[in-house]
Parts: structure tokens; C-alpha cells; sequence
């Protein structure tokens, strides 16, 4: 009997456009227990059905490296969640257990989003997408494809 190798997008997330100033304890908690807090304990509590060949994907964004706005609260998150793939990925690796992030970048020559996984060495891929919208669906499939057939697996799919 083979395991299967699971994969597991982490996609929720809130935002919240405010100044420093503007920010309320509450808006902070609660951009934090969506965007960092909820990915993780979902990453601990599906780990027991995730065998060897598995992949984790989760979102992050340009604001973790860019000053975007007034998103600084956050833009802390997916700082957060950069920091937690790099974790990770160490700790599962051995268990051969994959793990990465998708990220938009904006290209402001072709005012397109460009979606790069950073589990992936062939480079960014661009959707035909504006910033800031659209669905990652194709990314997220092209990158979980990528993943599992380094390993020797087959996505299924309907």
C-alpha cells in the first residue's frame, strides 16, 4: 500500500491599510492570528497525514520586502510567513517533507503580477493577472506539480 503525499496551500489571509498611528492593537492581533498564526498551528495539526513526498505551500508578498504602502502591520505578517517557510523547510525537510513560498512581485514595466516560488529554480512565471488580483490557483498547481515531480510523483487532480 502507497502513502500519499499530500499538499497543503495556506492561502487565507487578511489586510489592512493603515497608518502607524492608525493601527489598533486589534487590527495587529488580528492581522497575526490570520496571516501567521492560523498557517501554523494549521501546518502542526495536518503534519501527522503528511508523509514523505508532501508539500506545504504557503502565500507570502512583495510587502515583506518592499515598503508598499501603508500595510506595515501587515507586511510584518508575511514577513512572519517567510521566516516560517525557511523554519520549515528545515525541519520537514529531513522528513521529506517539502516546503515553500509563492509570492507576488510587481514588474512595473509590465504592470503584471509575477508569481515566483521560491521552491523552484527555473525562475518567476508570470499570470496574466493585474497586481494585487486574481487567482493563484494556476501558480499554486504549477508550483505543488513542480514540487511533487521532483520527487517522482503524480498530481491528481479532477
Amino acid at each position: 500500500m502507497s502513502e500519499i503525499a499530500y499538499i497543503l496551500v495556506a492561502n487565507a489571509g487578511v489586510s489592512k491599510a493603515a497608518t502607524i498611528e492608525e493601527t489598533t492593537v486589534e487590527d495587529f492581533d488580528n492581522l497575526f492570528a490570520v496571516n501567521v498564526r492560523a498557517p501554523f498551528f494549521l501546518v502542526q495539526q495536518l503534519l501527522p497525514i503528511m508523509s514523505k513526498g508532501s508539500s506545504i505551500v504557503l502565500v507570502s508578498s512583495l510587502a515583506a520586502h518592499a515598503a508598499v504602502g501603508t500595510l506595515s502591520g501587515y507586511a510584518a505578517t508575511k514577513g512572519a510567513i517567510d521566516t516560517l517557510v525557511k523554519h520549515f523547510a528545515a525541519e520537514l525537510g529531513p522528513r521529506g517533507i517539502r516546503v515553500g513560498d509563492l509570492r507576488d512581485l510587481h514588474s512595473r514595466s509590465s504592470r503584471r503580477l509575477i508569481m515566483a516560488a521560491s521552491a523552484d529554480k527555473d525562475g518567476p512565471r508570470q499570470a496574466n493577472r493585474p497586481f494585487g488580483g486574481g487567482s493563484i490557483s494556476s501558480p499554486v498547481r504549477w508550483l505543488a506539480a513542480a514540487m511533487a515531480c521532483r520527487r517522482g510523483h503524480k498530481i491528481l487532480s479532477k
